[in-house]
């Protein structure tokens, strides 16, 4: 069984006077373990595509199954608990909180989890220590990293809560 399954997936966004499509009649399968890139030129649905395969945006038609679970019709807020529970990201910006802590930024989202916290901060110094960046996790603020940092603070958060699986918007790669 594919960890996410895209069936038809349309996405049109509509003006008063002019409709545009941006994504047409796309389906792909994507199995446990795979690595997966979607490239292409600016303005060709990239990250249209990741919104609604994420389930930030709906499509204007088509099926999305993830993990078995049918995400196409489902109401906002149970698309933010399902987000919240299953599904990490990457932002080109990384939504990180710059007055807190690395350690604090990781275990944020884990905090908003429900579930077993001590768990979860377990994993992150497992990790941590796996990437060599132990030292890092208290003392230092997030505004005095570089982008390269906060990238890889980003995996570790991500590899710290993720369940099903990870989107990446990166520029650059």
């Amino acid at each position: 069984m594919a960890i996410l399954e895209a069936r038809e997936i349309t996405k049109v966004y509509k003006t008063k006077y002019r409709t545009y499509p941006v994504l047409k009649n796309i389906s792909l399968d994507i199995e446990e373990g795979d690595f997966v890139a979607i490239m292409g030129p600016s303005g060709s649905g990239k990250s249209t595509l990741l919104n609604v395969l994420s389930s930030l945006d709906i499509p204007s038609d088509g099926d999305i199954k993830v993990g078995g679970t049918t995400l196409t019709g489902m109401k906002e807020e149970q698309l933010g608990i399902y987000r919240r529970e299953h599904i990490g990201f990457i932002f080109q910006n990384y939504n990180l909180l710059d007055h807190l802590t690395i350690e604090e930024n990781i275990l944020l989202p884990a905090a908003l989890k429900k579930g077993d916290k001590k768990g979860v901060q377990n994993k992150l110094q497992t990790f941590a220590k796996e990437l060599e960046v132990t030292k890092f996790l208290i003392n230092i603020l997030m505004k005095s990293l570089g982008a390269s940092s906060k990238e890889l603070l980003s995996f570790v958060l991500l590899l710290t809560i993720l369940l099903y699986y990870l989107l990446m918007n990166l520029q650059g790669i």
